[in-house]
This record gives structure tokens, sequence and C-alpha cells, in this order.
């Protein structure tokens, strides 16, 4: 089980990152 548990830390990690990502491309186009 460990490895779903870091799978799904990796997923929550990606998801955060291209979040942030996104945010930092709105904020120089804003």
């Amino acid at each position: 089980i460990w490895f779903q548990n870091r799978r799904m830390k990796w997923k929550k990690d990606n998801k955060l990152k291209s979040l942030s990502m996104a945010n930092q491309a709105g904020a120089y186009h804003g």
C-alpha cells in the first residue's frame, strides 16, 4: 500500500504544482 500512498502524494504534489504554475501564468497575463 505504501506505493499507492506515494503515488497519491505525487499526484497531489503534481496538481498543486500545475495549479501554482497556472496561477503564475495568469498573474503574468493579468
